[in-house]
């Protein structure tokens, strides 16, 4: 551990009471994270810095809002700056277990598909929350057509030319427009399989929220392509089903395709900054896309009409 960060350790009033520390070094977020552990209990740190305070502590809220609503996630207990140090640290519950990721391979074709079904029930819920009444709704709806719509526009600038990617942006320069209707919800950011830890309870916890937004609901479930459906295509479709009741409206197969699609195409340039690897595995993304959905030719894709043609139940 640098000794600048020891420094602002040893300055978090609790840090004596701390029998072990274990840097946590997976995930994308800015901050340090940390497994504390206290009188055999285990917590999780997260470190960053004081200039991001503010943003920080509303995190802190949302996370509040999402664990009173009781289904496993983290739970936090403090956030606050650190003493005489540029840091702020925030404390939470640290769910034990396995990353769900690594566990749905090998668990059974039904328990893959009613964990699934959980996870959609908790997003609904998060959904459910009341937004604050300072909230502009039609602002962040403009502000998400506006955002999605210079992304597309980076794309065209780009040097990639993807297969069957004109009439792909046709599509998606048809549809961006309708985003401006849409509702606004609470949001978690970043749901999907790589967020979710299988406790011994044999229940999924959420992880994971520094990417929470106020946002459409079905901007949420573009993940569910490149990554949950990845690891476990009856997942999946068990989020749908649970998050939908089983019954999902059309509307919703119209702005996941509308998503999807624009996030294979942006993703690309997004990937730039890290380097062939990256672009490499994008790429391979947008094929995984263009099977899915018939060279952009099916609304609903067919990893879910597969499944739903065998009359799965959960």
């Amino acid at each position: 551990m640098e000794a600048k960060v020891m420094r602002a350790f040893e300055k978090i009033p609790a840090f004596q009471q701390w029998q072990k520390v274990e840097a946590i070094h997976r995930g994308w977020s800015t901050d340090l994270k940390f497994k504390v552990t206290k009188n055999q209990e285990t917590f999780l740190l997260r470190i960053f810095q004081q200039e991001e305070l503010l943003a920080k502590q509303q995190e802190y809220q949302f996370i509040k809002k999402v664990a009173a609503l009781g289904f496993p996630s983290s739970k936090p207990f403090l956030c606050a700056p650190i003493p005489e140090s540029e840091q702020g640290y925030m404390l939470l519950t640290y769910l034990e277990g396995e990353d769900l990721s690594d566990v749905l391979p090998a668990i059974s074709p039904k328990r893959q598909l009613n964990l699934g079904v959980e996870a959609g029930r908790y997003l609904n819920k998060i959904h459910k929350l009341l937004l604050p009444e300072r909230i502009s709704q039609r602002e962040i709806a403009r502000n998400l057509y506006e955002k999605k719509q210079s992304q597309l526009n980076k794309y065209k600038e780009s040097q990639f030319c993807m297969p069957y990617q004109q009439p792909i942006i046709s599509y998606l320069e048809k549809q961006l427009p309708l985003l401006q209707q849409r509702p606004v919800v609470y949001q978690h950011g970043d749901f999907h399989v790589g967020n979710f830890i299988y406790l011994p309870t044999r229940q999924a916890g959420v992880i994971d929220f520094n990417r929470w937004d106020f946002g459409d609901p079905y901007e949420e479930f573009y993940k569910l392509q490149f990554f949950s459906r990845k690891v476990s295509p009856l997942f999946a479709y068990g989020q749908l089903q649970g998050y939908f009741a089983g019954k999902g409206p059309t509307l919703f197969w119209q702005f996941q395709k509308l998503y999807t699609f624009h996030a294979g195409l942006y993703s690309l340039v997004w990937a730039l900054s890290f380097g062939e690897k990256e672009i490499r595995t994008m790429e391979q993304q947008y094929q995984q896309l263009l099977e899915d959905y018939n060279c952009g030719e099916l609304l609903v894709p067919k990893w879910f009409s597969t499944i739903q043609r065998k009359g799965l139940r959960f």
